[in-house]
């Protein structure tokens, strides 16, 4: 019973808040702005979030070539101490690990990627949000009442 309840109520405020909207356009573009403000903030910390997970990733990928140089050292010095068994343990780590910093610089080119993305999405909503300010300050100027006796004088 209270699931559909509360479905009402959300309904209902939906609906309210298209109502007010619609009511008063300066209403509706002061909350259009706030709308575009909260995106803006959103796009900005999924940006940054994938900043910090590119330079991990970029990290790991730095760390896996240095353990894959030390293994290719290591396998050259058990070949020449004729270790055959450590040689072939080195190389194999060290195929591991090229891998893995085959792994890690594609992670990074896809974080950096989106990160790039997402901040061009929110250059794209920071100019929108710029030109709906300019015609919100515009439409209170002219809807301002102290402002139509100027006009018409």
């Amino acid at each position: 019973m209270n699931v559909w309840k509360r479905m009402a109520d959300k309904t209902r405020a939906l609906l309210n808040d298209v109502q007010e909207r619609a009511s008063s356009p300066t209403t509706g573009q002061h909350m259009r702005l706030h709308d575009i403000d909260e995106q803006i903030d959103r796009k900005e910390s999924e940006s940054a979030r994938c900043h910090q997970a590119a330079a991990k990733a970029k990290d790991r990928y730095e760390d896996a070539l240095l353990v894959a140089s030390k293994a290719q050292e290591q396998a050259e010095a058990a070949i020449k101490e004729q270790h055959a068994d450590d040689a072939k343990l080195a190389v194999e780590s060290r195929l591991y690990y090229e891998l893995k910093a085959v792994e890690y610089s594609e992670q990074y080119t896809a974080a950096k990627l989106r990160a790039d993305e997402l901040m061009l999405q929110a250059q794209a909503l920071k100019s929108a949000r710029a030109e709906l300010g300019f015609k919100r300050s515009a439409s209170l100027f002219w809807a301002d009442p102290s402002q139509a006796k100027l006009r018409t004088n």
